[in-house]
């Protein structure tokens, strides 16, 4: 398809040991950028950077068992256990959500998606067909 992948990250805690841990662990064979002033994040989302609120955050934690993104909180977190990861970062501000975004060739982006609640993510389906559209140079466009 002649896409590249690109994980873009806002911090980098622990002297430069939060983003190591992540290439070893989680991305291992791609790009892994540093954007502490959200540049990438304010372009494609409208300089609109997506916070889940510290209530629902602590209600999540509260009734972990009992939500959606508590169930996600134990899940991911065993998952991690499980793998040797080192639990450690529990520092950040941790509120800002995540997303995807896809871009042709020129910079346009193709597709952007936004992560409003913990444990949100879009289809990989959705993706590949968003990078596929983006490598023939379609004009389809799509924000969540």
């Amino acid at each position: 398809m002649g896409v590249r992948l690109i994980a873009v990250v806002k911090e980098d805690l622990f002297d430069g040991e939060e983003i190591k841990d992540f290439r070893e662990t989680v991305w291992p064979e791609a790009e892994v950028i540093l954007d502490e002033q959200k540049v990438f994040w304010n372009s494609v989302y409208e300089d609109r950077p997506n916070k889940i609120s510290l209530g629902k955050l602590l209600v999540d934690i509260c009734c972990i068992k009992c939500t959606k993104g508590g169930q996600f909180i134990l899940k991911q977190h065993k998952k991690a256990q499980d793998a040797g990861v080192k639990m450690k970062n529990y520092k950040g501000e941790g509120l800002i959500t995540g997303g995807f975004a896809v871009f042709e060739k020129g910079g346009r982006v193709q597709y952007a998606w936004r992560e409003v609640d913990i444990a949100e993510y879009p289809g990989s389906d959705e993706l590949v067909e968003a990078a596929r559209a983006a490598s023939a140079g379609s004009t389809a466009h799509s924000r969540n």
